[in-house]
């Protein structure tokens, strides 16, 4: 078995002697001056490798939490939102579903211009391509005047 241990290491009780022996030949000043050194090593490590990682950690949570809130926020004006929506669209089916058989926007629309007094100001009025939306199908119609 060789000084270092006989695996190419050293040994650890050689090591400790040789730094007791440093230690006890130190002055009270030196030993002072080092183990001051040893604490801020100490310091600077906890401070490093925890306490930073441990306000930036903080500091994400944060702004991960005020994401997630500003998320929920526009879940909830968009549910709203949709809710409308909704009302909206029921209220068309109900007044399409009331409609007679039969019905076409242009007559109906030259029926409304006659009920306010405007039908002779029209000089024509074409359909526009159709617009298939869901289960109904919007209309749209160009109303020259002159």
């Amino acid at each position: 078995m060789t000084k270092e241990g006989g695996h190419g290491g050293i040994r650890f009780e050689d090591t400790a002697e040789k730094m007791r022996r440093f230690w006890d030949q130190l002055t009270k000043n030196q030993k002072l001056t080092v183990t001051a050194g040893i604490i801020l090593a100490g310091l600077l490590l906890l401070i490093q490798f925890i306490i930073i990682p441990y306000g930036e950690f903080r500091q994400n949570l944060r702004s991960a939490i005020a994401a997630n809130e500003r998320a929920l926020r526009e879940i909830g004006a968009l549910g709203a939102e949709y809710g409308v929506l909704r009302q909206r669209s029921e209220e068309i089916r109900r007044l399409a579903e009331r409609r007679p058989p039969g019905f076409s926007l242009l007559t109906y629309l030259e029926k409304r211009a006659g009920d306010a007094g405007v039908k002779g100001n029209i000089r024509s009025m074409t359909q526009l391509k159709s617009v298939p939306a869901e289960t109904y199908e919007e209309t749209a119609v160009e109303i020259k005047t002159g």
